[in-house]
């Protein structure tokens, strides 16, 4: 199925982020989330109860994100070399 948006400028702007930060292509970003969002539709309290615990378990991190006065542009560049530096040190994978 293909499905054209007319996003925001700002809202395209932070989805282009979003799926930088998460090492993706927007198109495979937008996937993930409706596939996410379509397979966890049959039990909505659960995911509503996942949800809850995710933004407890969150708080922390976007409480410091918000006192660090780094911008969102800032964060996906910070995020991306720390993955990119994990990736690194990662040993790879041999196959018997």
């Amino acid at each position: 199925m293909t499905v054209t948006l007319n996003l925001p400028p700002k809202t395209e702007r932070q989805l282009h982020e979003r799926a930088l930060a998460n090492g993706k292509t927007v198109e495979g970003f937008i996937k993930e989330l409706v596939e996410r969002e379509v397979a966890g539709s049959d039990d909505v309290t659960s995911a509503g109860r996942r949800l809850d615990e995710f933004d407890e378990i969150l708080e922390p991190v976007r409480r410091e994100f918000d006192e660090s006065g780094m911008g969102e542009e800032e964060l996906a560049r910070f995020l991306t070399r720390v993955r990119d530096e994990v990736r690194r040190r990662k040993p790879t994978r041999t196959e018997p």
